[in-house]
Protein backbone atom coordinates (compact mmCIF):
# COMPACT_ATOMS: atom_id res chain seq x y z
CA UNK A 1 0.00 0.00 0.00
CA UNK A 2 1.37 3.67 -1.00
CA UNK A 3 1.18 6.01 1.57
CA UNK A 4 2.37 9.54 1.41
CA UNK A 5 4.28 11.72 4.23
CA UNK A 6 0.78 13.73 4.66
CA UNK A 7 -0.49 9.83 5.34
CA UNK A 8 -2.82 10.53 1.99
CA UNK A 9 -3.32 6.83 0.20
CA UNK A 10 -4.33 9.48 -2.97
CA UNK A 11 -1.34 7.83 -5.14
CA UNK A 12 -2.26 4.22 -3.85
CA UNK A 13 -6.05 4.66 -5.92
CA UNK A 14 -4.45 5.81 -8.64
CA UNK A 15 -2.08 3.32 -9.28
CA UNK A 16 -4.84 0.79 -8.57
CA UNK A 17 -7.19 2.57 -11.12
CA UNK A 18 -4.92 2.26 -13.42
CA UNK A 19 -4.15 -0.97 -12.74
CA UNK A 20 -7.36 -2.42 -12.98
CA UNK A 21 -8.14 -0.17 -16.30
CA UNK A 22 -5.40 -2.22 -17.57
CA UNK A 23 -6.26 -5.76 -16.76
CA UNK A 24 -9.48 -4.96 -17.60
CA UNK A 25 -8.71 -4.22 -21.44
CA UNK A 26 -6.36 -7.03 -21.46
CA UNK A 27 -9.39 -9.30 -20.67
CA UNK A 28 -11.41 -7.75 -23.02
CA UNK A 29 -8.60 -8.02 -25.97
CA UNK A 30 -7.48 -11.29 -25.67
CA UNK A 31 -11.32 -13.39 -24.32
CA UNK A 32 -13.10 -11.66 -26.63
CA UNK A 33 -14.01 -15.28 -27.27
CA UNK A 34 -15.35 -15.92 -24.34
CA UNK A 35 -18.92 -15.73 -24.97
CA UNK A 36 -20.81 -16.77 -21.51
CA UNK A 37 -21.80 -14.20 -18.78
CA UNK A 38 -20.80 -16.37 -16.22
CA UNK A 39 -17.04 -16.91 -17.23
CA UNK A 40 -16.70 -13.31 -18.29
CA UNK A 41 -18.38 -12.44 -14.50
CA UNK A 42 -15.46 -14.80 -13.11
CA UNK A 43 -12.76 -13.36 -15.11
CA UNK A 44 -13.43 -9.82 -13.51
CA UNK A 45 -13.81 -10.78 -10.15
CA UNK A 46 -10.29 -13.00 -10.30
CA UNK A 47 -8.34 -10.12 -12.44
CA UNK A 48 -9.62 -7.06 -11.68
CA UNK A 49 -11.68 -6.55 -8.55
CA UNK A 50 -9.34 -8.62 -6.44
CA UNK A 51 -7.15 -5.24 -6.86
CA UNK A 52 -9.96 -3.65 -5.43
CA UNK A 53 -10.02 -5.98 -2.20
CA UNK A 54 -6.01 -5.58 -1.07
CA UNK A 55 -5.92 -3.97 2.12
CA UNK A 56 -9.04 -1.85 1.12
CA UNK A 57 -10.24 -1.57 5.20
CA UNK A 58 -6.78 0.86 4.79
CA UNK A 59 -7.10 3.26 1.40
CA UNK A 60 -10.37 2.66 0.52
CA UNK A 61 -11.75 6.03 -1.03
CA UNK A 62 -14.17 7.75 0.94
CA UNK A 63 -15.23 10.74 -1.34
CA UNK A 64 -17.86 10.26 -4.12
CA UNK A 65 -15.38 11.35 -6.47
CA UNK A 66 -12.88 8.89 -5.86
CA UNK A 67 -15.42 5.97 -6.02
CA UNK A 68 -16.99 7.10 -8.68
CA UNK A 69 -13.33 6.44 -10.15
CA UNK A 70 -13.28 3.01 -9.02
CA UNK A 71 -17.46 2.65 -10.39
CA UNK A 72 -16.45 3.78 -13.41
CA UNK A 73 -13.90 0.37 -13.84
CA UNK A 74 -16.70 -1.68 -12.65
CA UNK A 75 -19.51 -0.06 -14.88
CA UNK A 76 -17.16 -0.58 -18.45
CA UNK A 77 -17.03 -4.41 -16.96
CA UNK A 78 -20.66 -4.51 -16.75
CA UNK A 79 -21.07 -3.73 -20.17
CA UNK A 80 -17.87 -6.44 -21.12
CA UNK A 81 -19.98 -9.13 -19.33
CA UNK A 82 -23.17 -8.88 -20.25
CA UNK A 83 -21.79 -8.04 -24.34
CA UNK A 84 -23.26 -4.41 -24.46
CA UNK A 85 -20.22 -2.71 -24.84
CA UNK A 86 -21.79 0.58 -26.76
CA UNK A 87 -24.94 0.76 -24.58
CA UNK A 88 -25.16 3.81 -22.28
CA UNK A 89 -27.18 2.89 -19.16
CA UNK A 90 -28.88 5.35 -17.03
CA UNK A 91 -28.08 5.05 -13.04
CA UNK A 92 -31.16 3.04 -12.47
CA UNK A 93 -30.28 1.05 -15.21
CA UNK A 94 -26.67 0.58 -13.70
CA UNK A 95 -28.17 -0.79 -10.66
CA UNK A 96 -30.38 -3.49 -12.17
CA UNK A 97 -27.32 -4.89 -14.34
CA UNK A 98 -24.88 -4.76 -10.93
CA UNK A 99 -27.98 -6.67 -9.09
CA UNK A 100 -28.58 -9.47 -12.20
CA UNK A 101 -24.59 -10.18 -11.68
CA UNK A 102 -24.89 -10.17 -7.99
CA UNK A 103 -22.36 -7.69 -7.84
CA UNK A 104 -22.48 -4.86 -5.15
CA UNK A 105 -21.40 -1.27 -5.99
CA UNK A 106 -18.42 -0.14 -5.45
CA UNK A 107 -19.17 1.77 -2.35
CA UNK A 108 -21.38 -1.39 -0.64
CA UNK A 109 -18.44 -3.31 -1.94
CA UNK A 110 -15.71 -1.23 -0.06
CA UNK A 111 -18.22 -1.28 3.08
CA UNK A 112 -18.80 -4.89 2.90
CA UNK A 113 -15.37 -5.28 3.22
CA UNK A 114 -15.13 -3.02 6.34
CA UNK A 115 -18.01 -4.80 7.81
CA UNK A 116 -16.36 -8.01 7.13
CA UNK A 117 -13.23 -7.04 8.86
CA UNK A 118 -15.01 -5.36 12.34
CA UNK A 119 -16.71 -8.63 12.27
CA UNK A 120 -14.17 -10.23 12.72
CA UNK A 121 -12.92 -8.54 15.35
CA UNK A 122 -15.42 -8.35 17.45
CA UNK A 123 -15.78 -11.72 17.61
CA UNK A 124 -12.27 -12.51 18.16
CA UNK A 125 -11.66 -14.17 14.91
CA UNK A 126 -8.19 -12.63 14.43
CA UNK A 127 -5.48 -11.07 16.46
CA UNK A 128 -6.40 -7.51 16.27
CA UNK A 129 -8.52 -5.31 19.24
CA UNK A 130 -10.57 -2.73 18.67
CA UNK A 131 -8.79 0.58 20.16
CA UNK A 132 -9.31 1.73 23.98
CA UNK A 133 -11.70 4.30 22.55
CA UNK A 134 -14.15 1.63 21.16
CA UNK A 135 -16.21 -1.24 23.19
CA UNK A 136 -18.78 -2.92 23.05
CA UNK A 137 -22.12 -1.56 25.01
CA UNK A 138 -22.49 -2.66 28.76
CA UNK A 139 -25.53 -2.10 30.31
CA UNK A 140 -23.91 -1.65 33.61
CA UNK A 141 -20.75 0.60 32.78
CA UNK A 142 -22.68 2.71 29.62
CA UNK A 143 -25.55 3.88 31.44
CA UNK A 144 -27.40 6.80 29.99
CA UNK A 145 -29.72 9.03 31.12
CA UNK A 146 -31.25 9.29 27.13
CA UNK A 147 -34.06 6.57 27.92
CA UNK A 148 -34.49 5.84 24.05
CA UNK A 149 -30.39 6.01 23.16
CA UNK A 150 -30.32 3.52 26.04
CA UNK A 151 -33.62 1.54 24.31
CA UNK A 152 -32.02 1.19 21.01
CA UNK A 153 -28.78 -0.02 22.26
CA UNK A 154 -27.81 -3.68 22.37
CA UNK A 155 -25.13 -5.89 23.87
CA UNK A 156 -23.43 -5.77 20.16
CA UNK A 157 -23.66 -1.92 19.85
CA UNK A 158 -20.00 -0.42 19.56
CA UNK A 159 -19.71 2.51 22.21
CA UNK A 160 -17.17 5.19 21.35
CA UNK A 161 -15.40 7.35 23.60
CA UNK A 162 -14.35 10.17 21.44
CA UNK A 163 -15.78 12.75 19.34
CA UNK A 164 -14.54 12.80 15.50
CA UNK A 165 -13.24 16.29 15.80
CA UNK A 166 -10.94 15.73 13.00
CA UNK A 167 -11.71 14.59 9.63
CA UNK A 168 -9.02 12.19 9.54
CA UNK A 169 -10.37 10.35 12.14
CA UNK A 170 -13.96 10.31 11.37
CA UNK A 171 -12.84 8.63 8.14
CA UNK A 172 -10.42 6.22 9.41
CA UNK A 173 -11.38 2.61 9.68
CA UNK A 174 -12.34 1.66 13.21
CA UNK A 175 -14.92 5.45 13.02
CA UNK A 176 -16.22 5.06 10.64
CA UNK A 177 -16.75 1.38 10.45
CA UNK A 178 -18.31 1.30 14.27
CA UNK A 179 -20.89 3.20 12.67
CA UNK A 180 -21.92 1.40 9.73
CA UNK A 181 -21.85 -1.84 12.00
CA UNK A 182 -24.15 -0.03 14.51
CA UNK A 183 -26.60 0.77 11.57
CA UNK A 184 -27.02 -3.21 11.17
CA UNK A 185 -30.44 -4.87 11.56
CA UNK A 186 -29.56 -6.86 15.28
CA UNK A 187 -30.27 -10.56 13.31
CA UNK A 188 -26.88 -10.09 11.06
CA UNK A 189 -24.81 -9.11 13.86
CA UNK A 190 -25.29 -11.87 15.75
CA UNK A 191 -24.36 -14.30 13.61
CA UNK A 192 -21.11 -15.41 14.41
CA UNK A 193 -19.71 -17.47 12.21
CA UNK A 194 -17.61 -15.11 9.68
CA UNK A 195 -18.58 -17.19 6.10
CA UNK A 196 -22.15 -17.11 7.35
CA UNK A 197 -22.15 -13.71 8.10
CA UNK A 198 -20.18 -12.68 4.99
CA UNK A 199 -23.00 -14.40 2.78
CA UNK A 200 -25.75 -12.91 4.67
CA UNK A 201 -24.74 -9.18 4.33
CA UNK A 202 -24.15 -9.75 0.78
CA UNK A 203 -27.42 -11.04 0.42
CA UNK A 204 -28.41 -7.93 2.82
CA UNK A 205 -26.78 -5.32 0.34
CA UNK A 206 -28.19 -6.63 -3.19
CA UNK A 207 -31.40 -6.08 -1.68
CA UNK A 208 -32.50 -3.13 -4.42
CA UNK A 209 -34.14 -1.22 -1.59
CA UNK A 210 -30.37 -0.92 0.41
CA UNK A 211 -28.88 2.51 -0.86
Amino acid sequence: VIMTAKLSYTDHIESIVSKSSQKLGLIKRHCNMVCQVKAKRTLYIAIVRSLFEHCSPIWRPTSEYGLNKFEKIQKRAVKFILNEQYASYSDTEYREKLYELKLLPMSLKFLYTDLCLIHKIVYSHIPLQLPPYLHLYNKESDFTRTTRLQSERDDLHIVCTERAILESFELSFFYRTHLAWNLLPLFLREVSNPSLFSTKLKNYMLDPGIT
